[in-house]
C-alpha cells in the first residue's frame, strides 16, 4: 500500500496591520476654490497642532487631513514654514477678534477681565500656539504678523475705555495698560510650555488661584482702581 504523505501546512499570508491612530486620517478629496482650500489646510493644520503638536505638521498628514493634494499646499504656504507661519498669523488673528468680542455690550470691566485673561491661555495652552511659536522661534523664523500690532493697540483701547482711562491724565496708566497685555500674552507663553510640568512640583492646594485668576486680579487691582473709585462716586 502507499504511505500517505502528509499535507504541507498552509503559509499563511502576514496580517497587515489594521490602521491605528498613528496613521493619518484622510479626508475625502473635494473640489474647492483657493480660499476655501486655504482654509481646509489651516483647519487641517490646527487640529494637528493640538494632537500632535508642531513636529506633527507634516504636509503629507495635512493634506491627507485636509482632503487636498500635496501639491496644493506648496502652491498656497510654500513649505512647512510657511504653512507653520500661516497658521501662527490665523491662530493670533482670531485670538485678537475673540477678545474684542468680549468687551462688546455691557459686560463688566472685572469680568471682561478674567474672560480675556482665561482665552488668551486657552489659545496658547490647550490650542497649542505657545509650542508653534517656541517651534519657530528656535527655527530662526521670524514671520511678520501683519495687522496684529494694530489689533493689540485696538485691544488695549478697549480695555483702557472700559477701566475708564481716556482723560488726558490718564496717560500713564493706559501705558500700564499694554504692559499688563504683554505680561498676559508672555505668562500664557510660558505657561502653555511648561506649566504642565511645572504644576506637580507646587504644593497642592485647590484654595490657590489659577495663573489666569492671579493676574486678572493684578491687573484690576493695579490698573482698576481709579476705575472702581469712579463707579462708587457716580
Amino acid at each position: 500500500m502507499p504511505v500517505p504523505h502528509p499535507k504541507p501546512a498552509l503559509r499563511r499570508s502576514p496580517r497587515r496591520p489594521s490602521k491605528g491612530p498613528g496613521r493619518p486620517r484622510r479626508a475625502p478629496r473635494r473640489r474647492l476654490d483657493a480660499e476655501q482650500a486655504r482654509d481646509a489646510i489651516l483647519d487641517a493644520a490646527a487640529e494637528l497642532l493640538v494632537e500632535n503638536g508642531p513636529d506633527g505638521l507634516r504636509l503629507t498628514e495635512v493634506a491627507a487631513r485636509a482632503g487636498v493634494a500635496h501639491a496644493n499646499i506648496s502652491y498656497h504656504f510654500g513649505s512647512a514654514a510657511g504653512l507653520q507661519a500661516s497658521l501662527a498669523r490665523r491662530i493670533a488673528a482670531d485670538l485678537s477678534h475673540d477678545v474684542a468680542k468680549l468687551y462688546q455690550g455691557e459686560r463688566t470691566a472685572e469680568g471682561a477681565i478674567a474672560m480675556t485673561t482665561a482665552r488668551t491661555f486657552e489659545a496658547y495652552d490647550a490650542g497649542g500656539y505657545a509650542r508653534l511659536l517656541a517651534w519657530i522661534a528656535l527655527s530662526g523664523e521670524r514671520p511678520t504678523f501683519e495687522s496684529l500690532g494694530e489689533q493689540l493697540a485696538a485691544i488695549c483701547a478697549i480695555i483702557s475705555a472700559q477701566l475708564g482711562l481716556m482723560g488726558d491724565a490718564d496717560a500713564d496708566q493706559r501705558r500700564r495698560v499694554v504692559a499688563a497685555v504683554q505680561l498676559v500674552i508672555l505668562a500664557a507663553v510660558g505657561n502653555g510650555l511648561i506649566g504642565s510640568m511645572l504644576e506637580p512640583l507646587l504644593p497642592p492646594d485647590p484654595a490657590r488661584p489659577t495663573i489666569p485668576e492671579f493676574l486678572s486680579e493684578v491687573f484690576l487691582a493695579r490698573l482698576g482702581g481709579q476705575h472702581a473709585a469712579a463707579s462708587e462716586n457716580a
